[in-house]
């Protein structure tokens, strides 16, 4: 990423988090630990609690080096905010890591989405049974669905979302050192259905918080993101979202003249290990405004939509 020092704070934008219960021989096969479930409402300070910043403001060291074997649950929100109303839905997946040679391999699975969950709002959960393979670097290698009954086309809905998510959550920070305190701007590409376009980021570490509700001392950094398309890359957005949200007979008359408004913003407040990036809360936030100027006899679009995801995970060793 291009990077450049501002002053001031951010908003944030990003979750998944993941973790490993390893198979062997009979004889020497790890035991996957018991981990409950999370309360996702029970932390939901963690993300505006006072951070401290350490001594003088020091920097933080990001480093990749997820535990494995070891398991993980995780709880998820998902949220969906529009004028005609809002919907929720509550899922859980357990996950596991395994060292597969010098690489881990990352499995979610075991989904749990309430039969009645509202069909239009399951996918922001994103409780998928997938896997991730990961290069000692933190780096995705591979990322995918497992799960058979999918379409090609949702199948690649699945990986993209899952290595976007990892970008967010791992990738873009093994490595790195930030200071405390202080924000950010970076561009980052993204990959989409158009083709690459650019995000513009403010990124701020405010410091350590607990990785979980009454920990002490706090082990965990809480990092806030802030992504939206560069003004030149925001009319292949725009498309994108008309795509998504027209029907198909609308859509073959949609012309980026027409448009009158258009938002894309992001916020991502992570909850993470600084020495492993392992992460234990992720909230996402993201809002989209669009307004689409009516052709004679149609009725034009006034969207304003807000999608609300907050997924919280906890870990432990297997032996």
């Amino acid at each position: 990423m291009a990077e450049a020092r501002v002053g001031g704070g951010a908003r944030a934008a990003v979750l998944v988090a993941l973790l490993v219960a390893a198979m062997g021989c009979a004889a020497s096969a790890p035991t996957a630990a018991v981990v409950p479930l999370p309360d996702v409402d029970a932390g939901a300070l963690l993300e505006s609690m006072p951070a401290d910043a350490g001594k003088d403001n020091m920097d933080v060291a990001l480093r990749f080096a997820w535990p494995a074997p070891a398991t993980g649950r995780c709880a998820t929100v998902a949220r969906r905010i529009e004028a005609s109303g809002s919907q929720t839905v509550r899922t859980a997946q357990s996950m596991r890591i395994e060292r597969d040679g010098d690489q881990l391999r990352v499995e979610s699975y075991d989904p749990e989405i309430p039969p009645d969950a509202p069909r239009s709002v399951v996918p922001l959960a994103e409780t998928w049974y997938a896997e991730r393979l990961i290069g000692p670097e933190g780096r995705l290698l591979r990322a995918g669905s497992l799960d058979g009954a999918l379409g090609a086309t949702e199948r690649t809905m699945v990986s993209t979302r899952l290595a976007q998510r990892w970008q967010f959550l791992v990738s873009a920070w093994a490595g790195r050192t930030l200071p405390m305190g202080v924000t950010y701007k970076a561009t980052a590409p993204e990959q989409t259905a158009e083709g690459p376009v650019r995000l513009q980021l403010a990124v701020r570490a405010d410091g350590y918080v607990p990785c979980e509700p009454g920990e002490v001392p706090p082990r965990c950094v809480r990092l806030r993101i802030l992504s939206q398309p560069s003004p030149s890359d925001a009319p292949v957005v725009a498309r994108l979202a008309a795509r998504d949200l027209l029907s198909a007979d609308e859509f073959m008359l949609y012309e980026s003249s027409r448009v009158k408004a258009f938002t894309a913003q992001t916020m991502i407040v992570l909850v993470t290990e600084p020495d492993t990036l392992l992460p234990h809360r992720v909230s996402e936030r993201r809002v989209l405004r669009l307004q689409i100027d009516p052709l004679v006899g149609d009725d034009g679009v006034d969207l304003d939509r807000r999608d609300e995801v907050t997924q919280v995970c906890s870990w432990k060793a297997s032996r």
